[in-house]
């Protein structure tokens, strides 16, 4: 039975199995080109390989070559992929991320060789992904640019620039000190730094008690004087019974009128009370039935401006069209006329004066009101946000805040803004100062005088005192501290009752510096002095020179002082006047110890005498008028009056005589 044995029998041998060499047949499939060798049938290993790196191959004698699925990593043989897994699918990699971070390099990957980078040329344009860094190129295969400016221009923000955000400019309060305890320092990324006075107390005296003719379904205020108000109420959809104009004095009802105004403003450049109505619809047409206000102050007269008057509807004279049911309406110190219209929202900006309209805003919310204050007009927008703004619109500016703003005021140092019954209080540029409770929630709300408001509630009509702040000025020892004209002031603990002591209060402490000066009784003769036990003394002065020959005395005003006595005087009579001495100028001219000059100008006994030891010793009737020696010539200089009836002078020669030329000394004519 072996094919590898030829088989044979030999009587004395018996059988014989001689190997033979021919191809064979093992019987197992996992052996190929079988022959015989040596009696044995052998073949070649069969090498079972599908080239699949994610099988197992075996073999059965019985049936081959078999092969199964093999789990976990393997190779396809692309460079590109990695992490190559056997799964159902064969061998599968995922792909490599060929990109190296760099956006100045073009990223590829060959099945050969993997990732490759090409660098791309310089100068292109790039993007570091920094969102601070701006103006990046490519420059040797790198992306480089500039650090971004994050400066805003706005002194009290701290600019920066942080990943991944870029740019922030936080604004910092820290950075508006002024240093004064009586404002509010508050830095805005819009306007810069702004100090606004420190936030008022609220005093709330009910003025007048409500009545139901004033809760109409629009209710405006406005102030006439210290204890005067005026009231419109008007019903925006319809004319009620209670509608009309009221005035209002001592919280009393003085003047009624029933025609319907739906917004009254003061326009301070004309002097006027403009009003605002809503048409009065018959038959299609409009009517504007002038109301009767009373002797309104300060004074003008109404002028009223329909609204409802759509075109083609004439407008009355003297009438301007506003727009469409007028809610609330301000004047600015420039003269503008705002309306704001309480159907879409408009705000109306009017110049009177010259009938002509400014841009009118679309953005207003219809349940609120405007207010005005020097060139600006503030008003809520639809956002619920406060807006301001101007006739050129190069002031508008809007807050950051916002909130559910009813009814609107403003004077020279804030706006105010009704939040339910709370009142936020807001400087001129829409920073917010603060907060204060109301009595109530609010129907109306005007500025009453420079520090005070007028507010309608469901209760009546309550006058708003605005009080200082309180304020810490740091000393300890003053009290009731409070901000009056932005400066803390309050009352010193430190008055010792001494009046000759300066009380002051420092830091440290209360201060008492004697000083004699607080003593002064204004008395020169006395010496003033101050005691800080025993408080002023007042002693006199001893007025005394030691000088026997003055006279020491005190006057109260002056004080001392020391005259010389009075000289003795001694007379005698020299000489005899001459005849018709005295009459006309007469001057004396003192010569020597005993010789004098006389000149006489008037009468018969004119011209010039000389005399000595009383005697007349030289006489000339000469006209002399006047006479007198130069003292840095010696000489002598006379005036002669012109003696010619003929209007025609001859002075001539003065005829000083014969006198002794020693007693002219030095001489001279």
């Amino acid at each position: 039975q072996n094919p590898c044995t030829k088989d044979s029998c030999e009587p004395k041998k018996g059988c014989l199995y001689l190997p033979v060499e021919a191809p064979c047949n093992d019987d197992s499939l996992c052996t190929k080109n079988d022959v015989c060798k040596n009696g044995t049938c052998t073949g070649e290993t069969l090498v079972c390989a599908d080239k699949d790196p994610c099988t197992l191959e075996s073999c059965e004698p019985q049936s081959g070559c078999t092969t199964k699925l093999a789990l976990g990593p393997c190779n396809d043989g692309d460079a590109c992929t990695t992490d190559d897994t056997c799964g159902k699918a064969g061998c599968v990699g995922k792909l490599l991320d060929c990109d190296d971070g760099k956006p100045c390099t073009l990223d590829g990957c060959a099945t050969d060789k993997g990732c490759y980078h090409t660098t791309i040329a310089g100068g292109a344009a790039c993007d570091d992904g920094l969102a601070c860094t701006v103006g990046e190129v490519c420059s040797k295969g790198e992306c480089s640019g500039f650090p971004a400016q994050c400066d805003d221009g706005v002194a009290c923000t701290k600019d920066s620039c942080l990943e991944p955000t870029g740019c922030l400019n936080e604004p910092s309060d820290a950075l508006c000190v002024d240093d004064n305890v009586c404002t509010t320092d508050v830095c805005s990324p819009a306007s810069g730094c702004s100090n606004p006075p420190l936030l008022p107390q609220l005093n709330a005296t009910l003025w007048m008690s409500a009545a139901p003719d004033i809760l109409a379904d629009s209710l405006q205020l406005a102030a006439l004087g210290p204890d005067e108000l005026l009231a419109t109420t008007a019903s925006m959809l319809g004319f009620g019974a209670n509608t009309g104009v009221r005035r209002y004095v001592a919280g009393q009802e003085v003047f009624y009128d029933p025609t319907q105004v739906n917004a009254l403003a003061y326009l301070p450049t004309t002097g006027q009370w403009m009003a605002a109505q809503s048409c009065q619809s018959t038959g299609g047409s409009c009517s504007y039935p002038v109301p009767n206000l009373g002797p309104l102050s300060p004074g003008g007269g109404a002028v009223f401006t329909p609204q409802y008057a759509a075109y083609p509807y004439p407008q009355q004279s003297g009438q301007l069209w506003l727009g469409y049911q007028p809610r609330s309406m301000a004047a600015t110190t420039d003269g503008w006329l705002w309306t704001l219209h309480g159907i879409y929202g408009y705000l109306v900006p009017l110049q009177p004066s010259t009938q002509t309209y400014g841009t009118i805003r679309t953005d207003a919310r219809v349940q609120s009101s405007v207010a005005a204050a020097g060139t600006y007009v503030y008003y809520v927008t639809k956002q619920n946000h406060l807006r301001r703004t101007d006739a050129s619109g190069t002031a508008d500016l809007t807050s950051t805040v916002s909130a559910a703003f009813d009814r609107l005021a403003a004077n020279d140092q804030f706006v105010f803004a009704s939040v339910g019954s709370s009142l936020w209080l807001f400087d001129h540029n829409l920073n917010l100062v603060g907060t204060r409770p109301l009595p109530g929630s609010v129907e109306a709300l005007a500025v009453w005088g420079p520090d005070a408001l007028a507010l309608a509630t469901a209760d009546g009509i309550y006058r708003l005192t605005l009080g200082p702040a309180a304020c810490d000025d740091g000393l300890p020892c003053t009290v009731d501290t409070a901000c009056v004209d932005l400066a803390c002031v309050g009352t010193t603990t430190c008055d010792d009752a001494d009046a000759c002591t300066t009380d002051a209060c420092t830091p440290e402490g209360c201060t008492h510096t004697t000083s004699d000066d607080l003593c002064d009784d204004g008395d020169a003769c006395t010496t003033d002095s101050c005691d800080a036990t025993n408080g002023c003394s007042h002693s006199e002065v001893v007025c005394a020179d030691d000088n026997p020959c003055t006279n020491d005395t005190c006057n109260p005003l002056t004080g001392c002082s020391f005259l010389m006595p009075m000289p003795g005087v001694a007379v005698s009579q020299w000489a005899a006047a001459p005849a018709g001495v005295g009459l006309g100028h007469t001057q004396l001219a003192p010569l020597s110890s005993d010789t004098l000059l006389l000149t006489n100008s008037l009468g018969p006994v004119s011209g010039m005498r000389v005399l000595q030891n009383g005697q007349v010793t030289f006489q000339t009737t000469r006209q002399i008028r006047g006479l007198t020696q130069v003292a840095s010539t010696g000489q002598w200089f006379v005036t002669a009056q012109c003696g010619g009836l003929d209007l025609v002078c001859d002075f001539g020669d003065v005829n000083v005589g014969e006198l002794d030329v020693a007693a002219l000394a030095p001489g001279g004519g």
